[in-house]
C-alpha cells in the first residue's frame, strides 16, 4: 500500500478506482501512525479515496489518500 497526504495530480490509467476501503483499515493506520509517533494528526481519516492494484503489473498494491 502506498499512503499519500493528498490527493495525486494523476495517476497510471492503470490503477483503477476502488471507492473508500474499509473505514476500520483507515482508523487502525492512522491509530498506528500516531502511537509510534510518526504522525501528529490522522493521514487518512474516516473514508480515504483507494485506487487499486497498478494492473499493468498483476493488479498488485493500491493507493490510499484523505478525500
Amino acid at each position: 500500500s502506498i499512503l499519500l497526504d493528498r490527493a495525486p495530480k494523476s495517476l497510471s490509467p492503470s490503477f483503477v478506482e476502488c471507492g473508500a476501503p474499509e473505514s476500520v483499515f483507515a482508523a487502525i493506520v492512522d491509530r498506528h501512525l500516531i502511537a509510534e509517533g510518526i504522525l501528529k494528526r490522522p493521514l487518512l481519516g474516516n473514508a480515504p479515496q483507494k485506487y487499486g492494484g497498478d494492473n499493468a503489473v498483476l493488479g498488485m498494491g493500491e493507493v490510499l489518500f484523505p478525500r
